[in-house]
């Protein structure tokens, strides 16, 4: 650091003098300055650019112009041994519970993630017994949701039960207005999404009488993109490794 004391100008010094030693100070101060201000630029290390973990890419036409509004989806896949699930070829499951006494019961379908309702299926008195409801695999707007792990959650005046479901989706026998989207691209094409809410690595698993944990099914960190247009149809990418740190990039085409 650079210390320029002031002049002492208390003694008997002429006005002339006194202006040549400011402007003297001035001088070194101003030509000092720069070089000690370039060297604190060089010297500052770049801010390291934080790694990207999103799942993103760009969809092009079959001319290879980029295409917005474009409806992005996904599919992920499960290992292990059993799970329940909706599938296309049984688009609708039924749910069963028995009730000791009449009570009110709440039966609806929940996102894992956010705790959102995704369907109400019962909100009503009912009697004592064993009941059953269908859950068609789509939401309160009568549209498929995402792919997911999804809760069952049944409420009475006396107890509450919580069971996961696995819903598939088969995207390419749905329509683009059936289907509610994770991402839309933007007018070059370009589309992101999180992977926070999908949920990688999850384990479910269920203890039988003797203790023992038997594995329902996991779901690995792979993936596969769909592109849903109005005017070019679908398209897809293969099975891809997302990364937990870096996300994934893809790129689709019509």
């Amino acid at each position: 650091t650079l210390t320029v004391a002031d002049p002492d100008t208390s003694g008997p010094l002429s006005s002339a003098v006194r202006y040549k030693l400011r402007k003297m100070m001035k001088s070194i101060l101003k030509n000092s300055l720069v070089p000690f201000l370039c060297l604190l630029i060089i010297a500052c290390p770049e801010k390291q650019a934080e790694p990207d973990s999103t799942i993103r890419g760009y969809v092009y036409d079959n001319s290879g112009s980029p295409r917005s509004d474009v409806k992005i989806v996904y599919d992920i896949t499960l290992s292990g041994g059993m799970y329940l699930k909706i599938h296309h070829t049984e688009p609708q499951i039924s749910i069963s519970y028995s009730l000791e006494d009449s009570t009110h019961v709440l039966l609806w379908i929940e996102n894992i993630c956010n705790s959102d309702t995704i369907a109400k299926l019962i909100d009503d008195e009912q009697p004592s017994g064993h009941h059953s409801d269908i859950w068609n695999g789509r939401d309160d707007n009568e549209k498929y949701p995402l792919e997911d792990v999804y809760l069952i959650r049944i409420k009475t005046g006396y107890n509450e039960s919580t069971h996961y479901l696995f819903h598939e989706n088969n995207y390419s026998e749905h329509e683009y207005l059936e289907i509610n989207s994770i991402a839309k691209t933007d007018q070059d094409g370009y589309f992101e999404f999180s992977q926070e809410c999908i949920p990688f690595g999850f384990e479910q698993t269920l203890v039988d009488s003797s203790g023992n944990e038997e594995v329902l099914f996991t779901v690995p960190r792979t993936i596969v993109v769909w592109a849903i247009d109005t005017e070019n149809g679908k398209v897809n990418t293969d099975t891809l490794i997302v990364d937990i740190e870096n996300g994934l990039d893809v790129s689709l085409q019509f």
